[in-house]
């Protein structure tokens, strides 16, 4: 490869970035701003956007010949493509052709990098190379950066369990999925604030507040399906501490209507999770008395 073909590869890969942190940009802040739900609900999140900020400082760092900027943007690129891909369970043509495309720039970049550095040290008898204080101060500041990016990966597509009270824009699309598939849920219904009682949803049971009733469900072995009990919010006539948790116990809460009928549930406090869920139930009951 020589020096043209080197900027001109780096140059497309730069742009590939820039045109990537764009369209992540402009369907996060969509997403944001309808609220999206179901297949899109991922991008309705906060954390979507340090992806798409990650790419632009990126896509000038590989602007700039770097080395390190490339080898990050292509393993950022491959992480978080495959971690979407174990999320979604699967990825489909379309999405795979425009993935392969933007990693084809990709590896490019990263190939005109090395080969524009190579050529430099070549063709410039003055070329400093790089100070050994680089080699054990940026290697591993690179490499933290990369375990970051990971894990803000992991977490923005909630790809592990989250074992607290969550928001529906904390749930991961497959649990929604799951929910309704299982007749849970209803395919135009909607939740705010969602618990399961073990890390995967469909292991045991959970408990969500709807847009209009607190539901529950509990796995039922024998009947290899489960039993769904729901209270409307304007049936909601009493709320009862009955057990405060802590760092390493859930609260407990039992839950009446105004027909007598009732729900025991728990909830995790980590992140004052449990008194997000019930301060949010109570806004919505009309005819209750707290204990």
């Amino acid at each position: 490869m020589n020096r043209e073909e080197a900027i001109r590869v780096t140059r497309h890969g730069a742009i590939a970035a820039v045109v990537s942190g764009t369209l992540s940009l402009v369907y996060v802040l969509l997403a944001m701003a309808l609220d999206a739900q179901g297949d899109f609900a991922f991008l309705n999140d906060p954390y979507a956007l340090v992806d798409s900020a990650l790419l632009f400082i990126l896509a000038f760092g590989v602007y700039k010949k770097s080395r390190y900027a490339a080898l990050l943007l292509v393993g950022n690129f491959l992480v978080s493509k495959l971690l979407l891909i174990v999320e979604r369970k699967g990825i489909s043509t379309g999405a795979l052709l425009l993935s392969l495309m933007f990693l084809y720039f990709y590896v490019k970049a990263l190939q005109g990098c090395f080969a524009y550095k190579a050529l430099e040290k070549q063709e410039n008898p003055n070329y400093k190379k790089r100070s050994k204080w680089f080699y054990f101060a940026g290697l591993p500041v690179t490499a933290v950066i990369v375990v970051v990016v990971a894990i803000l990966l992991i977490d923005y597509i909630t790809i592990t369990p989250s074992t607290q009270v969550q928001t529906a824009r904390q749930v991961a699309s497959r649990d929604t999925h799951a929910l309704v598939a299982n007749d849970i849920l209803l395919e135009d219904e909607r939740f705010d604030y969602f618990y399961s009682f073990s890390t995967d949803p469909m292991a045991e049971g959970g408990v969500l507040l709807t847009n209009d009733r607190l539901l529950m469900y509990l796995l039922d072995d024998v009947k290899e399906g489960y039993d769904v009990y729901g209270i409307p919010f304007d049936e909601v006539s009493d709320i009862e501490l009955m057990r405060a948790g802590d760092e390493q116990t859930t609260s407990l809460y039992r839950v009446s209507s105004i027909d007598g009928f009732w729900l025991q549930f728990s909830l995790a406090t980590q992140g004052q999770g449990d008194d997000d869920f019930i301060d949010y139930l109570k806004t919505q009951a009309i005819n209750l008395s707290v204990n």
